[in-house]
C-alpha cells in the first residue's frame, strides 16, 4: 500500500469513525493544538514511502514520534488482534532505538510492565526521576513507570489507545521544552496518540500474511458458505464411507487345547516327595513324574508286621491249649492284618505317580510344594498329546445365528498376532457358560494348517470366523436393533408382536 492509499484510507476512517475525530485536526489544524506538537501525517506517510515492509514503516513511525517530540526513545505496542497474542497481551511493534523487537534481554522487560500498567488501567500514568522538574504526582499506580524513569534516570510517560500502548521516554521534562503545563501537554499528546494508533492499525491491516492464496479466496467467499459447504461435504464423505462394504467376521476370544487330555491324580492321601516334570516337558508313557513320600507306609506296614506276628503267637498258643475259640479269633484277625499289608504294599507301589501317555504336561507346576501333604483324588499333572489339538472358542450368545458347523476362519495366537491358523468349526457345545462379561458358548474348531512350531497347548488367541461382507451401516444397524430389541423386550414387552 503506497502513502496516497494509505492517507486516503485514514481520511475515510475518520469519516466513518467518529472515536477518531484527532485524525481529522490533523488533516485541518485546530487552533487549540500546539503546532509543535501536532504530527504532519503526509510527512510522516511521506518518510514511510521509501519502505515496503510494515516492519520497517513502523520503525519509522517510532523514530519520527521520537525526533518530532525531542524523546529519547518511543515504543509501540499492540495488544491482542496483531500477533494473535490474545486479548489483553502487549507486543512490542517497533522501537526508536532500532533494537530487536524479539531480544528479551535488552532490559525490555521494565518497558513491558510500564505498558501493561497503562493498559490495564486504560489511563495515561508517569512517573519522572528529572532532578528540579515540575512534574505532578500521577494519581494512578505507576510503580512501573518509577523503576523504567529510574533506570533511565529521566521521565517515562504510558498512554493506552484503542489498540496497544504508546510508551515515551524523556531526558528532561518536556513541558520545558514545549512551553506547555504539564496535564495539557499529557491531553495533547493522548490526541496525538490516538492518531498514530490510527495509522499502526492501518499498517497492520494491510500486512500480508502466509498462505496468501487462500486468503483471496476467503475474501471472495463467505465463510459462513465455506463452513456449511464443508459441513455438507463431511457429511457426503461420511456417508459414502458407511455404504463401502467391508469385511464383517465374527470375533470370539480362543484357546488351544489338545484333542483328549489325561489327568495323573494321588492315589492316596501322604506328602508330596519330588517332582520330576514341570509344565511344557515332554512324557513317554510310563515315565514318573511325581513321587509320594513312602516313611508313612514304611511305619503303618511296620506296625502291621508287628501285630501280625503277635497275633501268629496267639494262635500257636491257643492250638497247643487246644482252644479253637482262641485259634479261630486269632486267625481272623491275622487275615485281616494281611488284607492291610496287602493294601499297604499297593500304596507303597503307586507312591511313584506315571504318565499314562505320550505328551506334553499343561498343568500349573507343583514344584514349590514338595513336602507339603497331598489329599487323596488331588491333580498332580494333567497331560495333552503334543501334535492333536482343538481350538476353543467362547462365542458370545448373541452371535450363535451367525455360526454353523463347517465354517472357516482365521485364528491369531496372542504369542504370534500377525501369523494366523486356518480353522473350521466342527462343533458347537450345545450348554452356555457364565463369564463376566456375559454368557458364552463353547464351539470347538479343528486346525486346518497345524503348524507344530506354533502351536502348544494352552496359548490364547482370537478367531475371526468368515461372515462375508456387509456395509458399515448395515454392520451397525443389526447390532443396534438387537441391542434395542432386547431393551424393548425388557421394559416394554406389549409392545412386542407374538407369533
Amino acid at each position: 500500500m503506497n502513502s496516497e492509499e494509505l492517507l486516503a484510507r485514514a481520511k475515510s476512517a475518520v469519516s466513518t469513525q467518529p472515536k477518531l475525530n484527532v485524525l481529522r485536526e490533523t488533516v485541518r489544524p485546530h487552533a487549540t493544538q500546539t503546532a509543535s506538537l501536532r504530527i504532519d501525517l503526509a510527512n510522516l506517510l511521506q518518510e514511510q514511502s521509501e519502505y515496503h515492509e510494515v516492519n520497517l514503516r513502523l520503525a519509522v513511525t517510532a523514530a519520527h514520534l521520537c525526533k518530532h517530540w525531542h524523546a529519547s526513545r518511543v515504543s509501540l505496542f499492540a495488544q491482542g488482534p496483531y500477533k494473535s497474542t490474545g486479548a489483553g497481551k502487549l507486543t512490542l511493534l517497533a522501537d526508536s532505538s532500532g533494537a530487536d523487537v524479539q531480544d528479551t534481554n535488552n532490559g525490555s522487560h521494565l518497558l513491558h510492565d510500564a505498558a501493561q500498567e497503562a493498559c490495564a488501567q486504560t489511563a495515561s500514568v508517569w512517573a519522572s526521576h528529572v532532578k528540579n522538574a515540575q512534574v505532578p504526582t500521577c494519581k494512578y499506580v505507576s510503580a512501573a513507570q518509577r523503576q523504567l524513569s529510574k533506570e533511565l534516570g529521566g521521565l517515562c510517560l504510558s498512554i493506552p489507545t484503542a489498540h496497544g500502548v504508546i510508551c515515551l521516554e524523556f531526558e528532561d521534562n518536556p513541558s520545558d521544552v514545549f512551553a506547555i503545563p504539564w496535564l495539557e501537554l499529557v491531553k495533547q499528546l493522548e490526541n496525538q496518540c490516538r492518531l498514530i494508533d490510527t495509522l499502526i492499525d492501518l499498517l497492520q491491516s494491510s500486512k500480508p500474511s502466509v498462505g496468501s492464496r487462500w486468503t483471496s479466496f476467503g475474501k471472495k467467499v463467505d465463510r459462513q458458505y465455506v463452513g456449511r459447504f464443508g459441513l455438507a461435504l463431511g457429511a457426503l464423505v461420511a456417508a459414502l464411507l458407511l455404504l463401502v462394504p467391508v469385511q464383517n467376521p465374527i470375533s470370539a476370544p480362543a484357546r488351544l487345547e489338545g484333542q483328549f487330555q489325561r489327568q495323573i491324580t494321588a492315589p492316596t492321601a501322604g506328602v508330596l516327595k519330588t517332582v520330576h516334570a514341570r509344565p511344557g516337558d515332554k512324557v513317554k508313557a510310563g515315565q514318573i513324574v511325581a513321587e509320594l513320600k513312602e516313611r508313612d507306609f514304611e511305619l503303618e506296614r511296620s506296625k502291621l508286621q508287628s501285630e501280625r506276628a503277635s497275633q501268629d503267637g496267639n494262635y500257636r498258643s491257643a492250638m497247643s491249649k487246644g482252644d479253637r475259640s482262641a485259634m479261630m479269633q486269632a486267625q481272623s484277625r491275622i487275615e485281616e492284618l494281611d488284607a492291610q499289608l496287602g493294601l499297604i504294599a499297593n500304596q507303597i507301589e503307586n507312591i511313584q505317580l506315571r504318565a499314562p501317555i505320550d505328551g506334553i504336561i499343561i498343568s500349573t507346576d507343583l514344584a514349590p510344594l514338595v513336602g507339603n501333604p497331598i489329599e487323596r483324588g488331588q491333580t498332580i499333572a494333567v497331560i495333552a498329546p503334543e501334535q492333536s489339538f482343538r481350538v476353543v472358542l467362547e462365542l458370545d450368545e448373541r452371535d450363535l445365528s451367525n455360526v454353523a458347523v463347517g465354517q472357516t476362519g482365521g485364528l491369531a495366537l496372542s504369542a504370534r498376532p500377525f501369523e494366523t491358523i486356518a480353522v473350521s468349526v466342527e462343533k458347537i457345545s450345545p450348554a452356555t457358560t457364565v463369564t463376566e462379561t456375559g454368557n458364552t458358548i463353547e464351539v470347538h474348531a479343528q486346525l486346518i494348517d497345524p503348524r507344530a512350531a506354533l502351536i502348544k497347548p494352552g496359548l490364547r488367541g482370537v478367531v475371526h470366523l468368515q461372515n462375508g461382507k456387509a456395509p458399515l451401516a448395515t454392520i451397525w444397524y443389526r447390532q443396534i436393533r438387537q441391542a434395542l430389541q432386547i431393551l424393548i423386550w425388557r421394559w416394554a414387552p406389549w409392545l412386542v408382536v407374538h407369533e
